[in-house]
């Protein structure tokens, strides 16, 4: 009887959505397959006593080994639980503690370091989309950045996230390399993987730089809403430990994570539309994940300090919005039937003009970067990875080709006046 209750909840708690993301084995929540796990085991228990015969010495030898499994597994949860070990650096080797750099930083890249390997696009784990690795090396200057040489004063300062940290491509064809190429002044890139605006702006400041320069702030569309609600609820906690998320059982339930089976074939289009031969490209975000109302009062208040910080210091402060790969490359798509994504509700989020809107109001220079990469998706030519979030060599290209005009120009500053405004004194 138990054995047939554990088939039936295996079936019924599968969780066939296209919801984004990752689930165990592809479609059971950690809380379900736990469940489904126990009742199994029950279920085996009671077979292994029906098989041996309900005898004195079998029993005690059952609930021995019973309790040497919860003994052993519960004191290997409770270091976790207690903050002594993070099971998840086993795994990944992510630092999940406070960055030594500054304690508002969840992690921070180490100085002067150089690695090499082969890094898997981020949509073939978050939607089994078809990938192979791609090589990869990465250096950090004396900061800890991602910047190819030390740059002692530059001029010009980008801050972001994973957008201009840019793992799957060289360097040297960064979108912040390729700005100082076209600008021919040095370009400093202060970006870390998975950081919020706010993350950003403190990163800046442990580089000891002072603010008199143009601090060109890139905002992505996709996911910086929410992660500023999550580095906000990080920066709140006050008992410094990650548990569960670094226990031993979401380590394990993590190994037998899968992308939702769903998700891959409802969130794809081709491109371009009227190719003979158009590519599968794949999306992650959309207007129902990006858009936040609660958590957009917060970014704002965020980006107005930042921009009286860095003015009252003699710097200039302009925003930069780098839109996410469904809004760039919707108009020249294809949709299949099984497509969850061709609803135009869904295609652009209500971000952008809001990021517009605050912008003017707070005379905030700005510009969004989604017009050039439209541009090249009109040509035919792919800006983003087709199986990444993040923007390809040709994407950076196109944002550099945009973004360089419009700082040697002085629209970054609002002053309209100079040929060559990098460094000048209007704002």
């Amino acid at each position: 009887m138990l054995a047939v209750l554990s088939a039936v909840m295996w079936v019924l708690t599968f969780d066939g959505s296209s919801e984004p993301g990752i689930a165990v084995l592809g479609g059971y929540r950690d809380r379900w397959f736990v469940v489904n796990l126990f009742a199994t085991y029950l279920s085996v228990i009671a077979g292994v006593i029906a098989f041996v015969g309900a005898q004195r010495s079998t029993m005690f030898k059952l609930i021995a080994v019973n309790v040497g499994i919860i003994f052993v597994f519960g004191a290997l949860e409770l270091v976790a639980a207690v903050g002594i070990v993070d099971y998840r650096h086993i795994m990944t080797g992510t630092p999940t503690a406070r960055g030594e750099t500054d304690n508002r930083l969840r992690h921070a890249s180490s100085p002067n370091v150089r690695t090499t390997g082969n890094a898997v696009p981020d949509l073939a784990s978050w939607l089994g989309a078809d990938a192979e690795a791609i090589p990869y090396v990465f250096e950090t200057d004396r900061y800890g950045l991602r910047n190819p040489v030390d740059k002692e004063d530059p001029p010009v300062v980008c801050l972001g996230d994973s957008v201009l940290v840019a793992g799957l491509l060289p360097v040297e064809s960064t979108v912040t390399e390729q700005l100082e190429r076209r600008l021919g002044t040095p370009v400093l890139n202060v970006a870390e993987v998975g950081y919020a605006p706010q993350e950003e702006l403190v990163r800046f400041e442990t580089t000891g730089l002072d603010s008199k320069r143009l601090i060109v702030h890139f905002i992505f569309e996709g996911n910086d809403l929410g992660d500023s609600h999550q580095w906000r609820q990080w920066l709140n906690r006050t008992f410094e430990t990650h548990w569960p998320e670094s226990g031993l059982a979401k380590f394990l339930l993590r190994l037998l994570d899968r992308p939702r089976r769903a998700a891959g074939r409802r969130r794809t289009a081709l491109f371009p539309a009227d190719a003979s031969s158009p590519e599968t490209v794949y999306f992650l975000y959309d207007a129902l994940l990006i858009d936040s109302e609660s958590e957009w009062v917060h970014l704002r208040k965020a980006l107005l300090k930042a921009r009286e910080d860095v003015v009252s210091r003699g710097g200039r402060y302009a925003i930069v919005l780098v839109p996410a790969k469904l809004t760039v490359l919707y108009p020249f798509s294809a949709w299949p039937p099984e497509s969850e994504l061709d609803d135009p509700a869904r295609w652009e989020s209500a971000f952008r003009s809001g990021l517009a809107q605050f912008s003017a109001d707070d005379g905030i220079p700005y510009l969004d970067l989604t017009n050039a990469l439209r541009a090249v998706a009109a040509a035919g030519e792919l800006p983003y990875f087709a199986n990444d979030t993040h923007l390809n060599e040709r994407g950076h290209e196109a944002m550099a080709e945009a973004l360089a005009p419009w700082i040697a120009s002085g629209g970054c500053a609002g002053c309209g006046g100079s040929v060559d405004c990098v460094g000048c004194e209007k704002r």
